[in-house]
């Protein structure tokens, strides 16, 4: 044991100040009583004849057996857990089962404690280090179960080098000074408890610091970081040391601090669960850019404030979650700053919320990831173009879907001269041409409640694409997402034929091409919606799990299995000229609530209506369904065919909830099919007696 020790307190005299004059106390494991003398070493080894006091450091070595136990309150300098891992002397005692946090194997401590114990910090003894208060150098989970309470006027820290450092219990601060919450590598300071008396002047993250409850800071006046963005090698592991503040919950965090604020560099996440923080200010010193997101967390922030700004650094949104700005994008400024959005969605509620000189969408910084880019806006938004090109919004994107989102209802998007989107500019693919744009659209985002629409004319072959450009739609409150209110064109004389380009639509969102369409390229819907409500010029092919409808005129359309026909906008009547197959296991998708109905118009000369297997008729309420009604849900009457075997009225069955109805049938009269449907509650009857 002695010899375990002794190595314990070179590791220890590594990690300390040279000159202190600290009583160092390691722990023994001869009692269970954290309080008792005799379960202390001093750090040579030899068993301690005092019990901590208020000039003690107290060292924990993760190759213990016995869990510590507070008995009484205690007053100490420290609070240092360090790793014991390369001793093989075998009277070393057997380590705990690890907890495989991150995939280490490494053990942990759980301090606990008697009901009204508590473990005081006591900042106000001169220890001559920045190690003061609790350290961590292990790779596993230590946690402390008692209330621990950090002393008046002094700066304090908080640190773990590679594991999960967890408070269980409230922790009470009223520093005048910073509280330091740091951590490298895999290392994450956890707060795991409401702690109303945690009111330091302000908390200084410089690392990854967790709130395992929503409230765990709730008192906080003022966030400050300055963390560099760099590859560090902590401990014999890559690390980014990047700051991150984590939401470990699925509730949202209560932040009520005035400001987050972000130093000299660069680097900082807010992850996990949400954060409605609406009456905090998000402030930016821009002297080297910074960057705000990461992970998938929801973010509400009162306004973005630039300070020390220069002349073209870049606030960046990343990660997959969504920052919502309810206020102005620097406008103090007295240079210019620009917003860049490479990943996750960028939400302005009011137009001061977007940058004064343009914005920037960038989806080409990680090729192989499918987080698109998105602004979404709460009002119409159309820049206008300068003569220094210093007014139009960039798109660098190339493999990644990226575009805009609506808030609030309908918006428009009208970007400057009828261009669409400008392809990365040191890579033009025509030079001067500003309706070049890359293979991949997006829009709309999931939690967005309103319908953007892109006023611009599309031309596909300005694209640098092979063979198709494909639109993602993610799927919001809003039934229709997305709207394309200009024409889409491949006309070939721009293009060689052969590559020509083709529309295509992605993610479980709903696109509406309210233009005429006129590529000649067949076209593909591999999930979620597409209205047409104009015209097309070429066949789609619906696969499984997707939809085609609208209120306009398709050609040749071909279902396959699972795929739907889903006639009308929630209503409305859709024109098929061309021929129609439906694979085994294709839908007709039917809208039907009061005084809505879709049907499908099948028209032209020698059109082939073909099935090759059973058809699934799906019933969708619009509005509330109350009484019932016999709706018209396909005519062929305006078709000549040459097979007619899709209106076979053997090959249908019908599908519908039986919490909204209470039967459906299909009929067939006179070259149409009919759905005759009852509400599942009608509602008592009523009789009236005179």
């Amino acid at each position: 044991m002695k010899q375990h020790l002794l190595l314990v307190s070179v590791l220890v005299a590594a990690v300390l100040p040279a000159a202190t004059t600290w009583d160092m106390l390691v722990w023994g494991n001869r009692s269970p009583d954290m309080n008792a003398a005799s379960s202390w070493n001093d750090a040579d080894g030899n068993v301690s004849t005092v019990a901590p006091s208020s000039n003690t450091v107290l060292f924990f070595t993760t190759n213990a057996v016995v869990q510590p136990v507070l008995t009484s309150s205690m007053t100490v300098i420290g609070l240092h857990f360090h790793a014991c891992t390369n001793s093989t002397s075998a009277d070393v005692p057997k380590v705990h089962p690890a907890d495989g946090e991150g995939g280490w194997n490494y053990s942990g401590y759980r301090i606990t404690g008697e009901p009204d114990a508590v473990l005081t910090l006591d900042g106000n003894t001169d220890n001559k280090g920045w190690t003061r208060d609790v350290y961590m150098a292990t790779k596993g989970t230590n946690s402390i179960a008692v209330p621990i309470v950090f002393t008046d006027n002094r700066k304090h820290h908080v640190y773990s080098s590679g594991g999960r450092l967890v408070f269980e219990k409230p922790v009470s601060t009223h520093a005048t000074q910073e509280f330091v919450i740091g951590s490298q590598a895999y290392g994450r300071v956890v707060f795991a408890t409401p702690n109303p008396e945690f009111v330091p002047k302000y908390v200084n993250i410089q690392g990854d610091v967790a709130m395992a409850d929503p409230r765990a800071f709730e008192s906080v006046p003022k966030f400050y970081s300055s963390c560099w963005s760099w590859g560090q090698s902590v401990n014999g592991f890559a690390s980014e040391k990047a700051c991150h503040l984590i939401n470990e919950t699925d509730e949202p965090a209560v932040i009520t601090a005035e400001s987050i604020e972000l130093g000299d560099h660069d680097g900082f996440g807010i992850d996990g669960g949400p954060f409605p923080m609406s009456n905090t200010v998000f402030r930016a010193n821009m002297r080297d850019g910074k960057s705000i997101g990461g992970g998938t967390a929801n973010i509400v922030v009162k306004e973005i404030v630039c300070t020390k700004p220069s002349e073209q650094k870049t606030f960046n949104k990343h990660g997959s979650g969504t920052l919502i700005n309810l206020g102005g994008f620097c406008t103090n400024s007295i240079a210019t700053n620009v917003l860049y959005v490479s990943a996750g969605t960028y939400v302005a509620m009011i137009p001061d919320g977007l940058s004064r000189k343009q914005n920037v969408l960038n989806a080409n910084v990680y090729p192989d990831s499918p987080i698109g880019a998105r602004i979404a806006v709460n009002f119409d938004y159309a820049p206008e173009h300068s003569s220094d090109d210093d007014g139009d919004l960039r798109f660098y994107h190339f493999r990644r879907p990226s575009g805009f989102a609506a808030v609030g209802g309908v918006r428009h998007v009208n970007l400057y001269g009828g261009a669409l989107l400008r392809r990365d500019l040191k890579h033009p693919v025509l030079a001067g041409d500003w309706r070049q744009f890359s293979t991949k659209l997006g829009f709309g985002a999931e939690g967005t409640d309103g319908t953007v629409v892109l006023d611009n004319d599309i031309d596909l072959n300005n694209t640098d694409s092979n063979g198709e450009c494909s639109v993602s739609v993610w799927d919001g409150d809003a039934f229709v997402d997305a709207r394309f209110a200009g024409s889409v064109t491949n006309a070939p004389d721009s293009k060689p034929t052969h590559l020509a380009v083709r529309l295509s639509k992605k993610e479980n969102g709903v696109l509406a091409l309210d233009g005429p369409c006129y590529v000649t390229s067949d076209g593909r819907v591999y999930a979620g919606g597409l209205l047409v409500n104009n015209t097309i010029a070429c066949k789609y092919v619906v696969y499984d799990g997707a939809w085609i409808g609208g209120t306009g005129r398709t050609l040749n359309l071909e279902i396959q299995s699972g795929g739907g026909l889903r006639p009308g906008e929630q209503g409305g009547e859709l024109n098929v000229s061309g021929s129609v197959s439906f694979a085994d296991g294709a839908k007709i998708i039917a809208d039907v609530g009061p005084d809505v109905h879709g049907c499908a118009n099948f028209t032209g000369s020698d059109v082939e209506l073909s099935a090759t297997g059973a058809i699934k008729v799906e019933l969708q309420p619009v509005g509330e369904v109350v009484f019932g009604a016999k709706v018209k849900i396909l005519d062929w009457s305006g078709a000549t065919t040459t097979d007619a075997t899709a209106f076979e009225l053997s090959r249908y069955s019908v599908s519908f909830d039986t919490n909204v109805f209470s039967r459906a049938r299909l009929s067939v009269k006179d070259s149409a099919m009919y759905l005759s449907y009852s509400a599942a509650n009608q509602g008592a009857l009523k009789i009236f007696l005179k």
